[in-house]
């Protein structure tokens, strides 16, 4: 019992290697100690003394070192996870704890030395993942571990590098090609979705296929490579097939009269459009299309324009100005001399005084008692 009283006292305060030391002098001298103990380091002491002909209890030595054992774990779960050392074990790159892969349970793995997070933290910066690196800075800054599922590294490594090499890798025609169809496809969709989705009308397919051709060679033209203002007829061979499939539920084609028109999917009734005037329209698009290519434009240089203010030329200040007068003393005779209107001003105070006493109404106060008397034209106050 007093192994038990010493090792539950302890048990705050004593380190994972404090009860390791305690259990293994325990193994090896318990039959050998012969007086009580009366602190942890007095055990120490005595089982290192080797005393013998002494029997114990081990079996309760054990049990209150497994108690004391549990205690301390549990105390180490119950504290927060903003404490040092203690994190809670999710992966630094999905921020999840586990992951499932092909049917399986994938658990995450910890950096095992300094020099392996080093190695990853290298590689976030060969990258240029801003995201990562401020999540391993500040597991370093508070000093807590980083745990990682191999199937993450493994992904987010080999998805950076294929990102690099695909920046690095040259256009060729074929790359330059797919983005000029890219970019006339796009402006298809927006014809679409005002006219056909939003304004419920119907549109040939050979007007739509129009604005992708005009789309394709505005965008030809601009580019610097010549192999790239081809003719587009093997695209409009699927060119159907491919708006189908992009509106899958917004529109429709049917077949009028020859000609194949691009409808809402529901609500509109091909009779209500008269054919006629589609062909018309497609017309008007292709005549435009053709002014378009045979009309040159000179693309004039963009100028600057710039208002040139008008400034005035001051006149340089002079560096050390020089004092011409000098200050006059309290004495001096210059003070003694009387303003010829100090007359004319006293007796328009008295005036103003005199007025306010009697309480003569609308009178004003003493500046504009002033400008009523008198009359200043000159333009400066």
């Amino acid at each position: 019992m007093a192994a038990q009283s010493v090792v539950v006292m302890h048990a705050a305060s004593c380190t994972i290697r404090d009860y390791v030391s305690v259990i293994l002098h325990f193994v090896s001298y318990a039959a050998n100690i012969d007086q009580p103990i009366e602190s942890l380091e007095d055990s120490l002491q005595l089982c290192e003394l080797g005393n013998t002909n002494v029997e114990v209890n081990t079996e309760s030595a054990f049990e209150c070192l497994e108690a004391s054992c549990n205690k301390y774990e549990e105390e180490v779960r119950s504290k927060d996870d903003g404490e040092e050392n203690i994190t809670k074990k999710v992966c630094i790159i999905c921020d999840k704890e586990f992951k499932h892969y092909k049917g399986q349970k994938v658990k995450v793995s910890s950096f095992v030395s300094r020099e392996s997070i080093d190695a990853f933290l290298l590689t976030a910066k060969e990258y240029n993942d801003g995201v990562l690196i401020n999540k391993i800075n500040f597991a370093l800054d508070e000093k807590k571990w980083m745990y990682y599922h191999n199937l993450c590294k493994r992904n987010c490594i080999n998805a950076k590098g294929r990102a690099m090499v695909k920046e690095q890798t040259p256009k060729t025609s074929w790359h330059k090609k797919r983005d000029l169809h890219k970019i006339a496809f796009e402006k298809v969709c927006e014809f679409i979705e005002e006219f056909i989705i939003k304004k419920r009308k119907c549109r040939l397919l050979s007007q739509l296929d129009s604005i992708h051709k005009d789309a394709y060679d505005s965008a030809a033209k601009e580019s610097v490579a010549d192999d790239v203002a081809e003719e587009i007829e093997r695209f409009r061979s699927h060119f159907e097939e491919k708006l189908l499939k992009h509106y899958p539920k917004s529109i429709t084609m049917v077949t009028e009269n020859n000609s194949k028109v691009c409808k809402p999917y529901s609500g509109v009734l091909i009779q209500d459009y008269d054919i006629g005037t589609l062909e018309k329209e497609d017309k008007l698009q292709k005549a435009a299309i053709i002014l378009r290519d045979e009309c040159s434009v000179e693309i004039c240089p963009i100028q600057r324009r710039t208002f040139d203010a008008i400034l005035p030329q001051l006149e340089e200040y002079a560096k050390r100005p020089k004092l011409v007068g000098g200050l006059c003393s309290a004495d001096d005779s210059i003070h003694a001399i009387t303003p010829r209107n100090l007359q004319l001003f006293h007796q328009l105070n008295f005036s103003w005084l005199t007025s306010h006493f009697l309480e003569i109404p609308n009178t004003p106060m003493w500046v504009g008692f002033n400008s009523l008397v008198l009359q200043d034209l000159s333009h400066m106050q």
